[in-house]
């Protein structure tokens, strides 16, 4: 499957940020959605089956980790790529134990978000689990 046919679902309460993501990403996959909240993102996820989430945690009505739970919850094979502000290995911890296939910080560089994005959606790849902040990184494979 040409990388244009995987599907991204963006969801941050920022929409400059939802902006800025859809131009980095926008090229390589199909940018199907958006969400504002982790409420919004569950419901888009139920109806738009996106291959891959970006989530946020800090946004309004339900945050991103409690978003990632009810995903997982409902069985959804959908990947999801944690990228936060938040750079500690602690909430890296919360963003894996929710759920989440790869944490990110928001200060990783574009090229950084594209090759790890590009990694979850690899179906040739076996599934890995990524969690990076700024002071550590570790990769487990399933």
């Amino acid at each position: 499957m040409s990388s244009l046919h995987r599907t991204i679902l963006l969801v941050d309460d920022h929409q400059i940020l939802r902006t800025g993501l859809r131009q980095i990403l926008g090229g390589q996959w199909e940018i199907c959605g958006e969400a504002e909240n982790g409420q919004e993102a569950v419901e888009k996820a139920l109806s738009l089956k996106p291959d891959l989430i970006v989530m946020d945690i800090s946004m309004p009505v339900v945050n991103g980790l409690e978003a990632t739970k009810q995903i997982r919850h409902l069985g959804l094979p959908t990947k999801i790529a944690i990228l936060s502000m938040h750079d500690s290995d602690q909430v890296a911890k919360q963003a894996e134990k929710a759920g989440a296939d790869a944490f990110l910080t928001k200060t990783c560089s574009p090229n950084e978000l594209v090759n790890r994005i590009a990694g979850l959606l690899d179906t040739n790849k076996s599934t890995t689990t990524a969690f990076c902040t700024n002071d550590n990184a570790s990769t487990m494979s399933d």
